[in-house]
């Protein structure tokens, strides 16, 4: 398995925002903490966008990408959404936040930085997968730059019949491919993107066997 450190392009990053959020809550300024809390968790969500095939500048609102974050089995709680309204009460209807509130926004901030730091710092571009029988072997390349994913399936070894891997974990009927008696097809390669309904859910399988374990 190949990890590599995702540059996301920012001149700011989540932790910078994060860190002066807790020098504003230290001078008591929890306007500017709230703020600063909110504009990391931004970051940090649409960071991780890049690496998982997303452009990072979607237009989309920031419960609609914490949707794609749980999609793909990122665990986003929910209290990230509480947060988000409270900045917005704070610019729209300019409410004060209280302290008490801002200081548990400051810590669960905390805690989504660093659970989720790891796609962003060791995410796999590459991984090699094998049934324990060893009748199919899958390579998968993560192509984040240019928002794909793609899947090399090795021939099985007795009737060159090929695993649909896609439609293997959406438990599909029709999952494989046969080219019996074909040696010339050795492989087979697909690659999918946002667009292809099979993305989300093998992209979460994806993660699963390789970033959470």
């Amino acid at each position: 398995m190949s990890l590599k450190t995702i540059d996301t392009g920012f001149d700011i990053n989540a932790q910078d925002f994060y860190l002066q959020a807790e020098q504003d809550f230290e001078s008591d300024n929890a306007i500017n903490c709230l703020t600063n809390a909110k504009r990391a968790l931004d970051a940090q969500v649409n960071g991780m966008l890049i690496p998982f095939g997303y452009d990072n500048k979607l237009r989309k609102s920031f419960p609609e990408k914490i949707e794609i974050l749980n999609a793909v089995g990122v665990i986003a709680p929910r209290i990230l959404l509480k947060i988000n309204s409270q900045r917005n009460l704070l610019e729209h209807q300019f409410k004060r936040p209280q302290k008490d509130s801002v200081e548990d926004f400051l810590n669960i901030t905390a805690l989504f930085l660093a659970s989720t730091s790891r796609y962003l710092s060791n995410f796999p571009e590459t991984a090699t997968f094998s049934n324990k029988a060893r009748t199919f072997h899958l390579n998968i390349y993560s192509h984040y730059k240019t928002n794909q994913l793609e899947i090399q399936d090795s021939s099985y070894a007795c009737d060159y019949s090929h695993l649909n891997i896609a439609k293997y974990y959406l438990r599909s009927k029709d999952r494989e491919n046969k080219f019996i008696y074909d040696k010339t097809l050795n492989a087979k390669r697909i690659i999918l993107d946002i667009r292809n309904e099979e993305y989300d859910p093998l992209l979460k399988e994806y993660l699963r066997l390789t970033v959470r374990h």
